[in-house]
């Protein structure tokens, strides 16, 4: 093959800058591998647009397959072009420079310690920024999106809102908000605390004076709640009582074996060596399934501007160890129902029913019955009998003996509540269904909705008059 010599050296590439172009209207033009086109500024014919140039590849700090970095040319903005082996032929876009219509992102050189990144909302006036404050003293990072005023503040924090830099100083630590919502979602559990561990050298989930704090409050339910046991102010064992709960928690906390044992189930810690505050305008609501516990070293108070009110489907129990109970009305009367039962008043020492500006009314439908040391004052509706094997003896400036008579009798009415619970399984294995959800609808067209507890029982619902209740499951709903 005959090749004739090569009389004219092929042109030499060298450095130089040109501006991204595109058709009009658009401010990013790109192809899949992210090629721009440009106007070299030697260019006098191009009409700066997608035809002034084949397609530069654009050289980036990193590019792999679907990862790496990429930061598109803009047009109008001015880049370095230059050539592979200097082949005219073979141009890439190499890097990008500033000038007076594309200027740096910060004023310069007043905010020379301000480095990072800040990008443009296409076709609007928005941001994203990243910023590294190198101030001497006074270092920063600022992760900010100007959607919603959402952003994360770590160090010395200080405003940077435009390219003039620093402005006023707001705090130290760090700070994360938004105008809009804010979600903390965490899947293997979550810890909030204010015990310091400096210059982060403690590992992350080192919780020790938390867990031990907490295993304290567990034994303090444990001995109070046995001790209330004891003297029959609850009639159940302790394993059936909040202990064994609080006791599974506090040991799930704490966690058991490896290196990082911390939270073996996905609960949310807080805990703080100062205080804890809760403040809101609106109502504040606390609800589990199973228990909720209140434990104090010392007092516990209740202070609230109009009603208290507790309502317990199984039982209210009081108990004071070392001291007495108070219960005072400072206006109207203080009234005590046992709608379905007795009401019992027993003291090892002195009670007294005192009226200090009316009388004392005891009422019975039935029969009254005073006994003290083997004497005994019956009072029905056949009549007053008095016996005792002592001495009778009245003392009256006058005694007077008339026929007989009655007093008609009036007596409050009180409700009768009716129940009902379901217990839910499985239709197979006949295993109860724990924190299954249901639904039961009552007569009077009331729906209780809610889910099952570790045992399979639903909550317990009342009405005042008998009447039929229906359950409904989730596979009940679907087969409608």
């Amino acid at each position: 093959m005959f090749r004739p010599d090569r009389t004219l050296d092929k042109p030499q590439g060298r450095p130089q800058t040109a501006t991204v172009v595109g058709p009009a209207g658009e401010e990013i033009y790109t192809d899949q591998f992210g090629r721009v086109k440009v106007q070299f500024h030697w260019d006098r014919l191009g009409a700066k647009d997608q035809n002034s140039t084949c397609w530069l590849r654009v050289s980036t700090a990193w590019a792999g397959n679907n990862f790496g970095t990429i930061h598109l040319p803009r047009i109008g903005q001015e880049v370095i072009v230059d050539f592979f082996n200097g082949d005219p032929d073979m141009p890439f876009v190499a890097g990008r420079l500033t000038n007076p219509e594309n200027k740096p992102l910060w004023e310069l050189p007043e905010q020379k310690a301000l480095s990072g990144i800040k990008s443009k909302e296409l076709g609007g006036s928005q941001a994203n920024q990243l910023v590294m404050d190198d101030t001497q003293g006074q270092v920063q990072v600022h992760l900010k999106s100007d959607h919603q005023s959402s952003e994360l503040n770590l160090g010395y924090i200080t405003r940077i809102p435009e390219p003039s830099g620093r402005k006023d100083f707001r705090g130290e630590g760090f700070e994360l908000r938004t105008d809009g919502h804010g979600v903390l979602r965490s899947g293997s559990g979550l810890i909030l605390t204010t015990y310091a561990k400096a210059n982060a050298e403690s590992f992350i989930k080192n919780i020790k004076e938390s867990t031990e704090q907490l295993k304290e409050a567990v034994e303090q339910q444990k001995v109070q709640t046995q001790i209330a046991i004891d003297q029959k102010a609850d009639e159940r064992a302790i394993d059936a009582t909040a202990h064994v709960d609080l006791n599974t928690q506090q040991e799930e906390i704490k966690g058991k074996g490896g290196q990082f044992p911390e939270l073996s189930a996905p609960h949310v810690l807080v805990s703080t060596p100062a205080g804890v505050a809760v403040v809101a305008e609106q109502s504040i609501h606390l609800n589990s399934i199973e228990q909720i516990a209140l434990t104090s070293g010392k007092d516990v108070s209740l202070a609230t501007g109009e009603r208290f009110f507790a309502s317990a489907s199984q039982g209210i129990s009081l108990f004071t160890q070392s001291k007495g109970a108070r219960l005072f009305a400072g206006k109207d009367k203080i009234e005590l129902q046992a709608q379905n039962g007795g009401l019992d008043a027993i003291a090892r020492q002195n009670i007294q029913i005192i009226s200090t500006e009316d009388k004392v009314e005891i009422t019975s439908p039935t029969k009254i019955i005073l006994n003290a040391g083997g004497s005994q004052i019956e009072i029905s509706e056949n009549g007053v009998f008095i016996t005792t094997a002592g001495k009778f003896e009245t003392k009256a400036s006058e005694h007077k003996f008339e026929g007989g008579g009655s007093v008609p009798l009036k007596l409050p009415m009180l409700l009768n509540l009716y129940q009902a619970q379901y217990k839910i399984v499985d239709e197979e294995t006949q295993e109860p269904l724990a924190f299954y959800p249901y639904e039961i609808e009552m007569a009077d067209g009331r729906k209780v909705v809610g889910f099952t507890n570790k045992d399979g029982m639903t909550k317990i619902v009342y009405s005042k008059q008998a009447e039929g209740t229906k359950l409904l499951t989730k596979e009940d709903k679907k087969n409608k």
